[in-house]
């Protein structure tokens, strides 16, 4: 009985021993992976083959830097040099830089041309009224603008059509409204002197037109109100305290026989000089004056210049640059003593003085001799403004 179990353990033994080898044998195999868990990569996996070899990395050549300032001025935030050869001026494509960049400055910026794609001064001209008031058309300080400040706003945005057409003026540092009187389109339109402004959208000369001529002339302004409102007059006296407004109007009914024409108003002591023709008389002068005393009045009608002379003597007093207009009326300077023109002795301007002459300050008496030809219409009245 012993014998045979001891038999069959012998060969269980066996058995367990072949096992083992087994085991060990693979572990050989497969080495530190069956220790690890690790997964197995085909050789063929991790070798790349020659037809998967990366392509090289492609560098870009830097971009050149072209030159962008000239004569101490720099333009690069209002010019490049590709984009003003390629869009701009593409016939200067291949030029040197200091060509292209000098075409730009001195051809390119007074035809309001783009230098690059942030700037485009005609729709920054558009959008910016107070710049129009400062520099009008001088389009070379919009770029200066936009160059040193303006840049900082970002790129400018397309605007076709005029922004805030300015109807105020200043005056004496102060912004005065002429909103009430003006509008830039009716005024350029129906005023054919001023239409050149709305042609070239010059809002800031046009309103500078209105009222350094405008106002003084007549031109209305606006739909509104005409040149003989009380509104309208209000602002003819908050420019021109001491102009006189009636003589615009005494003008434009008379014709004369040259260019000129002369209206003496005795009333507000004023003489104006005007320019053109009947119904359209321009002022050019208007003169401080006196005119005779109650008791030698300055006469009043329609009369023609007829007679011109250096001076003529009254009593201890010379009167230089007289231009007759009726008989013994006329038109010189006040009195001098007798010597020369140097030594006034009654100097009184904007008082009733005189024997019925009108009496100017000596280089209006002069300009008038000077310019106004004899054949020239007077017309004298008596008016309190």
């Amino acid at each position: 009985m012993r014998k045979s179990i001891g038999i069959k353990g012998i060969l269980l033994a066996l058995c367990l021993t072949g096992i083992l080898a087994g085991q060990t044998a693979f572990a050989a195999e497969t080495g530190n992976e069956t220790q690890t868990g690790a997964e197995v990569t085909p050789a063929s996996e991790t070798t790349p083959s020659s037809e998967e070899t990366p392509a090289p990395v492609v560098t870009e050549a830097p971009k050149k830097q072209h030159k962008t300032t000239y004569k101490g001025k720099n333009y690069s935030r209002v010019y490049d040099y590709d984009y003003y050869t390629t869009k701009t001026k593409p016939s200067l494509a291949g030029k040197s830089d200091l060509k292209v960049l000098m075409h730009f400055v001195k051809e390119g910026i007074p035809k309001r041309a783009r230098g690059n794609e942030a700037f485009d001064v005609k729709s920054y001209y558009n959008q910016m009224p107070l710049l129009r008031w400062k520099y009008g058309r001088k389009w070379e300080k919009y770029y200066r603008y936009y160059q040193l400040k303006g840049y900082k706003k970002g790129a400018v945005k397309k605007c076709k059509k005029l922004q805030d057409p300015i109807n105020w003026y200043v005056k004496d540092g102060k912004k005065i409204s002429l909103k009430k009187i003006y509008d830039f389109e009716y005024f350029t339109k129906n005023n054919s002197s001023a239409y050149t402004y709305w042609k070239n959208k010059d809002d800031a000369g046009a309103i500078r037109y209105f009222v350094e001529t405008g106002l003084k002339n007549g031109m209305q302004g606006n739909e509104k109100y005409d040149a003989k409102s009380s509104t309208y007059l209000k602002y003819v006296r908050k420019f021109y305290p001491n102009y006189s407004r009636t003589a615009y109007y005494y003008a434009q009914n008379y014709s004369s026989g040259t260019k000129w024409l002369i209206v003496i108003n005795q009333g507000d002591h004023k003489v104006s000089v005007f320019n053109g023709s009947k119904g359209s008389w321009t002022l050019a002068r208007e003169i401080p004056c006196s005119i005779g005393k109650p008791s030698t009045p300055t006469v009043s009608g329609v009369f023609t210049t007829s007679e011109k002379g250096l001076y003529f003597v009254s009593d201890s007093s010379r009167c230089w640059y007289y231009t007759r207009f009726y008989h013994g009326y006329m038109l010189h300077s006040v009195l001098y003593w007798n010597s020369s023109p140097s030594v006034i002795q009654d100097g009184t301007l904007g008082g009733n003085v005189s024997h019925g002459c009108v009496r100017l300050p000596y280089n209006d008496a002069k300009w008038i001799y000077d310019n106004i030809p004899l054949g020239t219409t007077v017309v004298s009245y008596n008016a309190p403004y």
